[in-house]
């Protein structure tokens, strides 16, 4: 939601298919939802948008967001 507060957990690279990550890509950040892991390679998607997916390389993850408010 618009104006929320994010508590990021960073630096741990333990992430599973459902958590909420945030990453950078092309100088944006963006916050999605995991939906697929291969490797290095991770599928995810904003919870509004139910066509695109991107795949992004673990390396991009800035960190899981552990609580909304």
């Amino acid at each position: 939601p618009l104006n929320s507060n994010l508590t990021i957990e960073i630096g741990n690279n333990d992430y599973q298919v459902n958590d909420i990550i945030l990453f950078l890509s092309e100088n944006s950040f963006y916050v999605h939802r995991i939906i697929n892991i291969e490797n290095d390679t991770i599928e995810c998607k904003g919870d509004n948008n139910e066509l695109y997916t991107e795949k992004i390389n673990l390396s991009e993850i800035i960190g899981k967001i552990i609580d909304i408010k």
